[in-house]
């Protein structure tokens, strides 16, 4: 399994996925496929849930049910026999962090402060906070991606996406 699909992912997912797969293989010793019920992957899922929280439980979770779903795929386990039917991933609590205007000027000042010490980081810093952006796409960002007052991002998280600008990212970008 990780064979056939591993080349496909972004080398960011490979990387948190090896760890994922490390789990997995420590999670049934010596049981073959078929032999995994429903029952050793709820516990199972029980106990990583414990031991590295929800959301960690649920991205190792998707991991061995994509590996279910390739076994019915290839005719290794018989249709509709994967011991992950049925079992629900935990519910993640949605947060929402918004800043008071005490905050914001706090948060503002700071970065005037930096501006003259690390004045990249304090472009990407704003570049993040007017896009919403992740980290990593504008740490990432190339200029064949700035199209104007868009940012054609090619390698996001989620896919390629179209990110608008207001005048403030624009000229962030224009310095």
């Amino acid at each position: 399994y990780w064979n056939a699909v591993s080349p496909g992912w972004k080398p960011s997912t490979l990387q948190s996925n090896r760890h994922y797969r490390r789990r997995l293989e420590r999670a049934f010793p010596r049981a073959y496929l078929d032999q995994i019920t429903s029952a050793d992957v709820q516990r199972w899922f029980a106990k990583i849930t414990e031991a590295a929280g929800p959301a960690a439980a649920n991205r190792a979770f998707e991991l061995l049910r994509a590996l279910f779903v390739k076994a019915e795929e290839w005719g290794i386990l018989s249709e509709s026999a994967s011991p992950c039917r049925g079992i629900t991933r935990n519910k993640l609590r949605k947060h929402e962090c918004r800043l008071s205007a005490l905050e914001l000027e706090h948060f503002g000042a700071a970065l005037v402060n930096a501006e003259a010490i690390h004045p990249m980081a304090v472009a990407a810093i704003r570049l993040i906070a007017l896009t919403g952006c992740r980290k990593s796409e504008i740490l990432n960002l190339t200029w064949n991606e700035v199209r104007g007052r868009r940012l054609l991002l090619t390698d996001a998280k989620t896919g390629p996406r179209t990110v608008w600008l207001g005048r403030a990212g624009e000229a962030i970008l224009a310095c």
